[in-house]
């Protein structure tokens, strides 16, 4: 078991921890939820997911963790990571500022064109 890069641990953790054969065994559309991972791990466990799911949700308790966790996931080897941005708008349509609205736009356009065919995985955070 060496580690000679970031993109290694994802896959040493779903070695380990039988994470692929765990998701392998849910029914699909089956939620797979996880509690008590913080920092770095989140994105670690994110990449594991994705060796054998196509798409991956994480919601996260904090929204400014979203872009934290995002990037961090693209250092442990995913080639996709977005995170939906946070709206500042309180849902009156006097509030909503349109670059917050474009930005929420581009990343619900991306995911409604994906497929579970979808050669690279993605992560929403």
């Amino acid at each position: 078991m060496t580690v000679r890069k970031l993109a290694d641990v994802p896959r040493l953790l779903d070695e380990s921890a039988g994470i692929g054969t765990r998701v392998a065994s849910l029914s699909a559309g089956s939620p797979l939820a996880f509690s008590g991972v913080w920092g770095a791990l989140r994105a670690v466990l994110a990449a594991s997911l994705s060796r054998s799911s196509p798409h991956v949700l994480m919601l996260l308790p904090q929204a400014a963790d979203a872009d934290i966790v995002a990037g961090d996931a693209i250092a442990f080897g995913l080639s996709e990571s977005l995170s939906l941005p946070l709206s500042t708008s309180d849902g009156s349509a006097s509030s909503i500022r349109d670059d917050d609205y474009a930005d929420r736009l581009r990343v619900l356009q991306q995911l409604t064109h994906r497929d579970g065919e979808a050669a690279m995985p993605l992560l929403v955070t």
